[in-house]
């Protein structure tokens, strides 16, 4: 896998096994590495640490966008991608384009229902087949608070959920929850928004 020939590179010379010989194949295009001399050539201790951060750094994606309307638009497009029990954690403060975001995937999921930040209410459930349910964790201080939202009937109802203030109840979302971070890097409207 050419991936983990790059990968191999970046190896600091410590973390080398350097006992090995590597062995070089000749292509048309010159010399390159194989994936077996990757494993031999790394030290045992840190190949599954570097296969792990490799398979981090494929799945990290990032969005840049410059407005509101962009970041619906985002939301929009990635609305396709959502199956029933998806959970997207969003990470991030005020005014970073949370529900803006919830917007597009409203509309990329084809519903009508107009949204807005459940701030007050906690939870709003805007229907659909199946339905797109909206978290607002910011006020939730505990175990106790977060039943009372409804948050795992929810869950366990196969909802697709889009939690807002997800740093407030990380030991909740589930392992393969789709976290995004919103930031915003400048004093104007772009927002960066990344899968971590």
């Amino acid at each position: 896998d050419s991936s983990y020939t790059k990968l191999f590179m970046k190896i600091p010379k410590s973390d080398r096994d350097t006992r090995v010989k590597v062995k070089k194949l000749n292509d048309r295009e010159g010399c390159v590495y194989k994936t077996e001399i990757f494993k031999t050539y790394v030290a045992p201790n840190r190949e599954k640490q570097l296969k792990k951060e490799y398979e981090q750094r494929r799945q990290m994606q990032q969005w840049i966008t410059k407005s509101a309307a962009e970041t619906e638009a985002l939301g929009e497009t990635l609305a396709q991608s959502l199956h029933a029990g998806d959970v997207l954690a969003l990470f991030g403060g005020m005014g970073m384009g949370k529900t803006a975001f919830v917007r597009g995937l409203a509309r990329g999921m084809h519903l009508s229902a107009e949204v807005s930040s459940p701030t007050f209410a906690l939870v709003h459930d805007y229907g659909g087949n199946p339905p797109l349910v909206h978290f607002d964790m910011y006020r939730i201080s505990g175990w106790e608070d977060l039943y009372t939202t409804g948050y795992f009937d929810y869950l366990d109802a196969g909802a697709i959920l889009v939690v807002e203030w997800s740093e407030n109840i990380e030991n909740a979302l589930p392992e393969n929850a789709i976290r995004l971070r919103f930031s915003a890097p400048h004093a104007d409207d772009t927002r960066v928004i990344e899968r971590f």
